[in-house]
C-alpha cells in the first residue's frame, strides 16, 4: 500500500512515530495474525502484538472495537486507530499532544470533516459529533450507510443530511486509563446483552457515545484537518495507494 510497497499497518505506524509515538500494540485477530505479525519487525517504534479472541466469549467473529482495545492489554493513557484507516501525521501527533497534556477529560476525540473521509465505493460508517462549548463532547451517534447520494448530498441510514463539514469521529481516540474499567464494565453488559447474535460488536464511538450520554465521563473534541485514507471497500485500495505515492507515506 505505501509508496515503497510496505504493507498500510508499517505506513500507519510510521506516521505514529513521527507523531511523536515510541510504542504501539497492534491487535491481531484469526488468519490475519501470522502475516501481520511477520512484517512488524520492520515498524519504526517498539511493538508488540496482542490478539483480540483473548477478550469476550469464543467466538468465530471478534467482538468489536471496545474489546480490542482491552484486548492489547494497556493499563495507562492509550491511543487508539484503526488498522485499516491512516490518520496523516497531524491527526496522530494532535491525539499523542493531549495524552501527554494537561486536559482533565477522560478522553479525547480527533474529529474528521465527514466530507473529506468517504469510500470511493459504498457507504461508511462514522460517529457523527455534537461539540458544545469548550470543545466538550455533547453526543456522539454513529451513523451507517454514510455516502454521497446521486445529487452529491451526502446521507446515512438515519435519512439524514450532513454537512460537509459536520465532525466525525475516525476511531482516533486519546483514553485515560480510568476508562479501561468501563470498557470492562460495557462489553460484559454488551456480551450478555448479545445473547446468540454472531454479529454483534461494540464499537467505540456507541461505547463511548453511551457514557457520555449518562454523564459518566467527559471528552474532549480536538478537529484536524489531517489528510484521511481508509480501505473500506476494493475500489479503495488503488485510491490509497495513488495517494500515498503522492503524499510519500505522509
Amino acid at each position: 500500500m505505501g509508496p515503497e510497497g510496505e504493507p498500510l499497518v508499517l505506513v500507519s505506524l510510521a506516521q505514529a512515530a513521527e507523531a511523536g509515538f515510541t510504542d504501539a500494540v497492534v491487535v491481531v485477530a484469526g488468519a490475519t495474525a501470522e502475516p501481520i505479525t511477520a512484517v512488524l519487525a520492520a515498524a519504526p517504534v517498539r511493538v508488540r502484538t496482542a490478539r483480540q479472541e483473548s477478550v469476550g466469549p469464543p467466538r468465530a467473529k471478534p467482538w468489536g472495537t471496545v474489546a480490542a482495545t482491552l484486548a492489547a492489554g494497556v493499563e495507562g493513557d492509550v491511543v487508539v486507530v484503526n488498522g485499516d484507516d491512516l490518520y496523516g501525521v497531524a491527526g496522530l501527533r494532535a491525539a499523542f499532544e493531549w495524552s501527554v497534556g494537561p486536559s482533565a477529560a477522560d478522553a479525547v476525540i480527533v474529529g474528521y470533516p465527514v466530507g473529506r473521509t468517504l469510500a470511493t465505493e459504498g457507504g461508511v460508517s462514522r460517529g457523527v459529533a455534537m461539540v458544545g462549548d469548550g470543545g466538550r463532547l455533547v453526543s456522539l451517534v454513529e451513523h451507517r450507510d454514510v455516502r454521497r447520494d446521486d445529487s452529491g448530498r451526502i446521507r446515512s441510514d438515519r435519512a439524514a443530511e450532513l454537512a460537509p463539514d459536520t465532525v466525525v469521529s475516525m476511531n482516533l481516540f486519546g483514553l485515560r486509563a480510568g476508562m479501561r474499567a468501563r470498557f470492562v464494565a460495557a462489553v460484559d453488559a454488551f456480551v450478555a446483552a448479545a445473547g446468540d447474535d454472531p454479529g454483534a460488536e461494540l464499537g467505540l464511538p456507541d461505547a463511548v457515545g453511551a457514557l457520555v450520554a449518562a454523564g459518566a465521563v467527559s471528552v474532549d473534541v480536538v478537529p484536524t484537518d489531517s489528510p484521511w485514507h481508509g480501505v473500506t471497500w476494493p475500489g479503495d485500495v488503488e485510491v490509497v495507494r495513488a495517494a500515498l505515492r503522492v503524499e510519500g507515506g505522509r
